[in-house]
This record gives C-alpha cells, sequence and structure tokens, in this order.
C-alpha cells in the first residue's frame, strides 16, 4: 500500500446494503453541532453525513477519504475508510489494552471502545449512543495528591480510570485530557472541551524521564522556530508534562473545538502503517492536501532535520496533525518531539549501546536508515525531494545547524538555574538530578555528535570540493538568493564546531560508568570553550575590517617606495631560500590581496619556519635584523627531532604560514604531516612552532580511507588500505575501543596520532622512525606515531583541547588537497614574478 497513491474506488457508496442491519451506532458531532451517524455491522463500517451538517455553510470532510456526499461511505473488503479514521481516535498498543481491561472490553473491538470513550475524543468529535446526550459542562478539581496516586497505579490501571468523564486520546503514552487554569488541574466535566493533555513519565524501563526529554525538546523546538504548542513541567511530586490542545480555541469565556486529523487519517491509512509508509514520497504525498504547499514543505522539512539533529526516531505519521475547516487542510503544530537516541547511548544501554553506530531513523530518508550515516548532502536531497529548491533546502539546514547546538546549551543552563527551587526537596531532588543528567547526554552528546556528523563533515567537503555546492541562505544585504559562502562565514562556523568536536566519543565513554561523573564535569567546561569561540567568531568582521585598513596602508606605501627611483623592495628581489605568503580574504567585493616576505638567508629548518611565521607581525615594521633576530628567540624553545641535514619542504613553510595569517586555524593549535618527508610539526594557537619530529604514516601510498576501514580490525585491513588520508581535519582526544584515549585526527576513518606502539619486531618501527630516509617510515595501518618523549613533552600538551590538523598528499595536488591555501600561494608567485620583471626595467 502506498501512501502516495490514495484511491477510494474500493468504497462503496450507497444508502444500505440489501440485507444488512447495522445495530450499533454512535452519533457524530463537533461541539453542540450533529456531524453524522457512525455504524457497525459484521466488521463493515459505515458513515453517513446528517443533513444539519451538510447545509452548514462552514461544513468540511472529516478526512479526504470521507468526502461531503448525502450517501452513506461503507467500507469494502480492502479498503476501509471509516474503519480506519475512527480507529486513529483511540490509544495504541499498552494503553489501549489497559484501557479495554478498565471498560471490562475487548480490545480489538474499536467500534465498542469509541462507545465507552467517545465523550472526549482526539480531535474534534464527540462520539455518543442514539439519544444519549453528555450533562452539562463543570470541572471537577484534580489535586496533586490524586493525580500522584494515579500515576502509581500505573501500569495496571489507567489514568483516567475513576474520572467524572470518560476520555480517549491517540497515542501509546498514558496520557489525561485535563484544563489548566491559573496553574490549578482540573477535569472536564459534561460537554466541558479539555484544553491540555497531561503525560507523566514512561512506565517502560528503557525509556526514563521522559517527561524532561519530551518537555525539553519541545523547548528547544520552539526556539529554532517550530511551531508549537506551549508546553510546561511540574512534580506533583511525580514529574508530569503538560501541552496545550492545538485542536481548541480558548477565549475568556469558554473553549471549542477544532477538527484535527493525523497523517494517517489525511492518508488513509490504517494506524499500523505509520511507521511502514513513512518517507520522504509520502510527506511529497501530504504536501498536495494542504491548501498552503510552500508553507507545507518548509515546516515539514524543518520538522525532518530537527528529528535527526535531536536524535528522534519516533518520528512517526500519527505524529504529524493537521487543523481542517472549510477553507481546506493546515500542517498543525508539532508535538510529540524527544530525542529517543539518548535511550540507545551508552548512558542507558552500557557497553551494548545501539548509539552512534546501530541507531535507526524513524524511517529510511532517500536509503539513509541510520542516524550516523546523515550528511549535509542527503537532507539537502530530502529537501530537493519535498519540492524545494536546493537553495531553500540549504538556508533552512544551515539555520537549525549553526544554532541547534548553542541553542540547546543555553536551554540546558536555562534548566539547571529552574531545577534550584526543586533540589532541596527530598521527594524531588533525586528525580531532578536525574534528568538533568538525561538532558546533559541529549545536550553534549547526541546532539553534538548529530552536529559535526551533518555540519563539520560538510565543512571539510566545503574545503577540498573547490566552489561546489557552496550556498548560503538569502541575504537582503548581500543581494541575490543562494550564494557562495564565504571564507569568513566558513571559519566562523568551524570555530564552534572545533571547540565541540572534542565530545564526539563521549556516549562511548558513558558505558564506563565509573568515568561518568568525570565526563560530566568535562562537559561543563566544554560548555565555557564553546561559549567563547562563539564570541570569537562574532568578532570576526571586526578584525578582518581592522585588517583590511593595515592592508591598505601597506599597499600605499608600497606603491610610495615603487615611485622612488632606484629604490628596490625591502629584502632583496631574488628568489629567497626561505619563503611564505600572506593573504587575507576580507570582503567578497573586492579580490584577494597576497603580499610576499621573504627572508633574508638560509637558517635551520626550525628557525626558518619560526622566522617565516614571525613576519606575519613584524616584516612590514621592522628591518631584516629585527625580522631574523625575534624568531630565533622564540624558536629557541621548540623541540626539533628531525634527523640531522634533514630539510621542511618549501611548501610545509607556505602552508605553515597561509594558516596563521588567514587564521584558519581560528586559535587553535595546529599540526602539519607531511607524509612524503615523514615529518610532523606541532604549532601552537599562536602561529609558534612547537616542535618538529619525524613520525611513521600509513605503509599504502594514498590519500583517501577505504569505505568501512574505521568498522574494521587491524588486522583485517588490507595492505592497499593502509592509508594515511590527506586533507584538513578537527580533531581532538576521546576514547577508543581498545587504546582508551587517543588523539583523533580524522575520526570517522579511525586514524589517531600516538605514541610509538610496540608493533611487531619484524616491523622495527623503532629503526624506521630513526631512519633519516623518509619511504622506510610507511609502515603503520593509518595512524601517525611519533616517539613517545615527543608525544609527551609536545603533542600531548598542545593538543589536550582539540585542534586542527593538515596532512599533505602523496599523490593528489596541494590545489585538490587545500584549494584556498594554493589559491593564495599561486596569487603570491605572480607578485614575485611582477616584482621581478618591475626590477628589471
Amino acid at each position: 500500500m502506498s501512501a502516495s497513491h490514495i484511491d477510494l474506488k474500493d468504497v462503496v457508496k450507497v444508502t444500505t446494503l440489501p440485507g444488512l442491519h447495522y445495530p450499533r451506532q454512535l452519533q457524530v458531532s463537533i461541539d453542540d453541532t450533529p456531524v453524522g451517524v457512525l455504524a457497525e455491522a459484521a466488521n463493515l463500517w459505515r458513515f453517513t453525513y446528517s443533513s444539519q451538517w451538510l447545509t452548514n455553510a462552514s461544513a468540511f470532510s472529516l478526512a479526504p477519504a470521507l468526502p461531503l456526499q448525502d450517501t452513506a461511505i461503507i467500507d469494502g473488503g480492502s479498503e476501509r475508510p471509516v474503519q480506519w479514521y475512527f480507529d486513529n481516535l483511540l490509544p495504541e498498543e499498552q494503553q489501549r489494552m489497559l484501557m479495554a481491561t478498565d471498560a471490562h472490553l475487548d480490545s480489538a473491538d474499536a467500534f465498542a471502545l469509541l462507545k465507552h470513550y467517545g465523550a472526549e475524543s482526539a480531535g474534534s468529535l464527540t462520539l455518543l449512543p442514539p439519544g444519549q446526550t453528555l450533562p452539562p459542562s463543570g470541572l471537577a478539581d484534580l489535586p496533586d495528591a490524586e493525580l500522584s496516586q494515579r500515576i502509581q497505579g500505573l501500569p495496571h490501571t489507567s489514568l483516567a480510570a475513576g474520572a467524572a468523564k470518560r476520555m480517549s486520546l491517540a497515542g501509546a503514552q498514558h496520557k489525561l485530557a485535563i484544563i489548566e487554569r491559573a496553574g490549578h488541574i482540573y477535569q472536564p466535566l459534561g460537554t466541558q472541551p479539555s484544553s491540555h493533555i497531561l503525560k507523566p513519565d514512561s512506565t517502560s524501563a528503557g525509556y526514563p524521564h521522559s517527561v524532561a526529554n519530551e518537555w525539553f525538546v519541545m523547548r528547544l523546538a520552539q526556539r529554532m522556530g517550530l511551531l508549537v504548542p506551549h508546553v510546561e513541567r511540574r512534580y506533583v511530586p511525580e514529574p508530569v508534562f503538560i501541552i496545550e490542545r492545538f485542536d481548541r480555541v480558548i477565549t475568556p469565556s469558554a473553549i471549542h473545538r477544532r477538527h484535527a486529523i493525523d497523517a494517517c487519517q489525511l492518508l488513509n491509512l490504517a494506524g499500523s502503517f505509520k511507521y511502514a509508509l513513512g518517507s520522504i514520497e509520502t510527506l511529497a504525498a501530504i504536501v498536495q492536501q494542504c491548501r498552503s504547499k510552500l508553507r507545507t514543505r518548509m515546516r515539514l522539512f524543518d520538522w525532518l532535520v530537527f528529528n535527526v539533529l535531536t536524535g528522534n526516531n519516533d518520528a512517526h505519521l500519527k505524529n504529524l496533525s493537521f487543523l481542517v475547516d472549510n477553507a481546506g487542510i493546515e500542517l498543525a503544530p508539532h508535538y510529540d518531539l524527544l530525542s529517543t537516541a539518548c535511550y540507545e547511548s551508552g548512558a542507558y544501554e552500557g557497553e551494548g549501546a545501539r548509539w552512534p553506530e546501530s541507531s535507526e531513523l524513524a524511517w529510511p530518508i532517500l536509503g539513509i536508515r541510520h542516524f550516523r550515516d546523515m550528511r549535509f548532502q542527503h537532507l539537502v536531497e530530502a529537501g530537493e525531494a519535498l519540492g524545494l529548491t536546493r537553495q531553500a533546502a540549504t538556508r533552512q539546514l544551515m539555520r537549525q545547524l549553526q544554532h541547534i547546538a548553542g541553542e540547546a546549551r543555553s536551554l540546558y543552563e536555562q534548566t539547571q538555574r529552574e531545577n534550584e527551587q526543586w533540589l532541596h526537596r527530598f521527594d524531588i531532588g533525586a528525580t531532578v538530578e536525574g534528568e538533568a543528567r538525561f538532558l546533559r547526554t541529549l545536550t553534549h552528546v547526541i546532539i553534538n555528535e548529530m552536529h559535526i556528523h551533518v555540519f563539520q563533515l560538510q565543512l571539510k567537503a566545503l574545503r577540498s570540493g573547490g566552489n561546489k555546492r557552496r550556498y548560503i541562505p538569502d541575504s537582503p544585504d548581500e543581494g541575490g538568493s543562494g550564494m557562495f559562502l564565504t571564507k569568513q562565514q566558513i571559519n566562523a562556523a568551524r570555530a564552534v564546531t572545533v571547540a565541540i568536536v572534542a565530545t564526539v566519543s563521549l556516549g562511548a565513554c558513558a558505558t564506563y560508568k565509573d568515568e561518568f561523573a568525570s565526563i560530566n564535569s568535562r562537559l561543563d567546561q566544554l560548555d565555557v570553550k564553546v561559549q567563547g569561540a562563539a564570541q570569537s567568531a562574532e568578532s570576526a568582521n571586526q578584525s578582518a575590517q581592522q585588517a583590511n585598513q593595515r592592508l591598505d596602508q601597506i599597499e600605499g606605501r608600497v606603491q610610495q617606495l615603487e615611485r622612488v627611483p632606484g629604490r628596490k623592495p625591502r629584502g632583496g628581489l631574488r628568489r629567497p631560500l626561505v619563503s611564505f605568503s600572506l593573504s587575507v580574504v576580507i570582503r567578497r567585493s573586492r579580490p584577494i590581496r597576497t603580499y610576499s616576505f621573504p627572508a633574508r638567508r638560509a637558517v635551520s629548518a626550525t628557525l626558518a619556519i619560526a622566522l617565516a611565521l614571525a613576519g606575519t607581525s613584524v616584516a612590514s615594521a621592522k628591518n631584516a635584523k629585527e625580522a631574523q633576530e625575534a624568531p630565533a628567540a622564540e624558536a629557541a624553545n621548540a623541540a626539533d627531532e628531525l634527523p640531522q641535514g634533514q630539510e621542511v619542504s618549501e611548501t610545509v613553510i607556505e602552508l605553515a604560514g597561509w594558516v596563521v595569517a588567514s587564521k584558519d586555524n581560528q586559535g587553535y593549535p595546529f599540526a602539519i604531516m607531511d607524509k612524503a618527508a615523514a615529518q610532523v610539526l606541532v604549532f601552537g594557537g599562536d602561529g609558534k612552532l612547537r616542535g618538529a619530529a619525524p613520525a611513521l604514516f600509513g605503509s599504502a601510498i594514498g590519500d583517501h580511507s577505504a569505505p568501512g576501514v574505521a568498522k574494521l580490525a587491524l588486522s583485517a585491513i588490507p595492505g592497499h588500505d593502509r592509508t594515511t588520508p590527506a586533507g584538513r581535519f578537527i580533531g581532538g582526544y576521546g576514547p577508543s575501543e581498545d587504546a582508551g584515549r587517543v588523539l583523533w585526527v580524522d575520526y570517522d576513518s579511525a586514524v589517531s596520532m600516538h605514541p610509538l606502539p610496540p608493533g611487531t619486531p619484524k616491523e622495527k618501527r623503532s629503526e624506521r622512525l630513526a631512519s633519516a630516509t623518509p619511504d622506510d617510515n610507511r609502515v603503520t595501518h593509518g595512524c601517525i606515531n611519533v616517539s613517545p618523549a615527543f608525544y609527551e613533552q609536545i603533542v600531548h600538551s598542545t593538543f589536550e583541547k582539540g585542534g586542527v590538523f593538515y596532512v599533505l598528499p602523496d599523490k593528489d595536488s596541494i590545489e585538490e588537497t587545500f584549494p584556498e591555501f594554493a589559491q593564495n600561494r599561486a596569487a603570491a608567485k605572480d607578485v614575485d614574478e611582477k616584482g621581478e620583471r618591475h626590477a628589471r626595467k
């Protein structure tokens, strides 16, 4: 059965069937207006609209599969629109069985359940036996003590057991229809509609703190711009979640019902298909049923993205609802938003945790089944499949990616402040602390990891993919619709991503219970770090403007010098032995300007790099002697373990200079790894060299990791796949399955940098590391090995809080691996050549 092909050919539309009597009937009404009659006989359901409804100027079809007509709609053998629609008003699974038990009914007898509980149902409908009326409206107080007693009776008795009014609400969770006024909870009586729905914590041991979960995620959704009802939490002392009903219109004098249907009712599906028929194609079919198709596309895409980023695999079709009136169908506010991934993390499943390796989406999104495999381009393509343009889908996705991690942290901190009022209570304090731990896992593990999977890897693709798909949202001050991402925008986003990358594997860390407390402490520290990074990113434009003004001054001074007869630019015009390029991309409206500052003499490798980097601040203001003396002092503390006589390539020196000058590292420590020379050079966040040393790299020549190699045991990795991937990586310390806490360089490829391991005798890793021949240093399975002393003294202290790693390629060109650096180097070469030609003149 396909949700995108709704065919009503099998629906029999006659007044009656010969010889068939309908002994069971229910009157269907909205508020005080009769809508029709529901009847059932021999498991065939029939619905007939009333003449009063058909002549009402505001009348509408209850659902697309139940069109307005003056003849009865009767279910057929295979298509059962009447039964499916009304059955979807009832609760599901354990909740249905519990309510059936309370009413002494068979849970499979949906008609009998509707008769018993139809006085207050999901949506607008009231279902009563013929001739029966409800008593006048009224309110019954529901004290906390009584509510607490009902909650304690779960799951053996229904939450609505003992209520004066029998009520039915769709869904699988225990819930109760209530009225909330001025902070007090009441039960509706008679014809009084409810205004809110109340849910306690799940009774399942596998889903703890469901109240805090749903309350937090719904609040986060509101912050992210999704349309959601007002929600709150309270303790009686058991926690309860309260949500305002979107199918109600609340005025000072009365509460009126609004007609609402879920996606299964919209698409003429039985509720049992709520997961099986979930797909992008089904969402596209939903769009076609709504009156505002563009708005529906945008909201469904936002809902889809938000569920992915928060780890919600309960996003089924019955968790989408629609408001219906005579003007058409409109997507309702979102509800039932929560993170199921938390329950599959190491914090709650221990060593057998499914997150992140095998946690599945609610349904495949364009063939992607697992949260871990979801990437930026997949979500953009999903938006296109919904009918959005690529630019619109990218804009919506980027908006959530840029804000969700920060908003989650902010909401978590606000929640912690709110919790202070309850922590002193002995009957609530322990519950609140447990909820806080849950929300910490959600904020710092689930959301951060999904942010990294979807966003950070897209930034990596932007760095290596030229100008392909570098779209950013429409911007009035930039003009145009959909333009390429600028360098500043990429770096601003990366600044936040770098700060949170150290949490990439905290879900796995949580499997070790004795470490969980220290992890939580570390996460609090990371919160501070992320906030600082975000503030730094916000000041990027101001810094860029200042740099541009300085470049204007330098350019003017250079032009003045060029006009002096016989005057040559400082530093000589011959090709220097050591040089680097300083380039700054300031504004999109002007070209990249590049200035080359050559060194005056050949020096040792360590001093050469320090000299080149020091030039970023002194070359335009000091003479050559000062430019040589300053870096010499800085280099004295740099550890140089390179073999005697081994030089550092000009490419490495130029790349280091470009990283510092362009602030590509965003102030974080960085390392340059030259596979061809078997060298690792470590720099602080200030751009100063901290050390250089030989290193061992992957035994196979190549610049890309084989698909799936990260999941293989070392011994199972084929020889030709033992590569060290090239490129720019954001890494940091995190746990591993078999080596404890390691410094991840490329987490997705399981490539780390660690001290020289013992290895096998025939590998002779110690001897290879001491060799002056770089070819001897290709022996690992892909990881980078350095000496234990260099690792402990330089690497560990430098990258304790994460950093950026630049791995030079074996085969790929520099242009392919570092396109922006290559572009600036080419520009620097042009400047040098123009200077040579000018000097010859």
